[in-house]
């Protein structure tokens, strides 16, 4: 018995909703000041010299909440399985998903009113900024495993990927670093008696893998990976 499943998809979001915030300053007492390191003469000083961006220069601050820009994406979702029966006595299930993505495309974003771009165009898959975007998007991903049942007990073996990204933050020589791939492998047993108990043991991350080192606050990739070593979990259910 065999299964699979295979979707094309391409997302095309107008202006992404945000919001973005952008901040504009006005300077002056009686007249709109540069940036810079020119003093002028204030009348909250005496008529003293401060500097222009002196705090008592600010008329006001305007804040514009934009939304984002023009953004496509593309990609595969693969899934696939297959079944024996009768396998060493029991029912033996492979199979495994994949999610495949081709592209994650933003457009500039401008200052709203002018032409200053703060944010150049980027097709963000297979890159990662974590220190201010905030973003983390593997080309590939996915999860293999192996389930095993026989009458009351349950093994079930699943590995997790996640392909390497290029971290924005971190460049050497001109040259984006692409950070390691990761595997992590996972093992649970679950066995039913008296028809309405079960007890599951599982191992999360069985060789104790540590995540791949990133640029961030927190040294990992916190938007796809978890930083916990080898876990051990044990539970009980009953049915009434």
């Amino acid at each position: 018995m065999c299964g699979l499943r295979f979707n094309a998809y391409q997302f095309h979001h107008h202006q992404l909703p945000g919001p973005v915030g952008q901040s504009l300053a006005g300077f002056g007492l009686f007249q709109r000041f540069q940036f810079g390191t020119e003093t002028v003469n204030s009348t909250l000083y005496g008529g003293q010299a401060v500097p222009t961006c002196h705090p008592n220069n600010f008329l006001s601050v305007r804040n514009n909440v934009i939304n984002g820009p023009d953004t496509e994406i593309t990609g595969i979702d693969i899934n696939a399985s297959y079944s024996w029966l009768d396998f060493f006595s029991g029912n033996l299930t492979v199979g495994g998903d994949a999610s495949i993505l081709n592209d994650y495309k933003r457009e500039s974003e401008i200052l709203l009113n002018t032409n200053i771009v703060f944010d150049a165009a980027l097709n963000r898959a297979g890159k990662s900024e974590l220190l201010s975007a905030f973003y983390s998007y593997p080309r590939l991903r996915g999860n293999l495993y192996a389930n095993w049942a026989l009458e009351d007990h349950n093994l079930r073996w699943t590995t997790r990927y996640w392909s390497g990204t290029d971290d924005v933050n971190a460049v050497v020589a001109g040259r984006r670093l692409q950070r390691d791939d990761r595997w992590v492998h996972d093992f649970t047993y679950r066995m039913t008696f008296q028809e309405k108990w079960t007890a599951t043991l599982s191992v999360r991350n069985v060789f104790d893998d540590q995540p791949p080192f990133y640029k961030s606050q927190y040294n990992y990739d916190y938007m796809t990976q978890n930083p916990l070593g080898r876990v051990f979990e044990f539970g009980m259910q009953a049915k009434f």
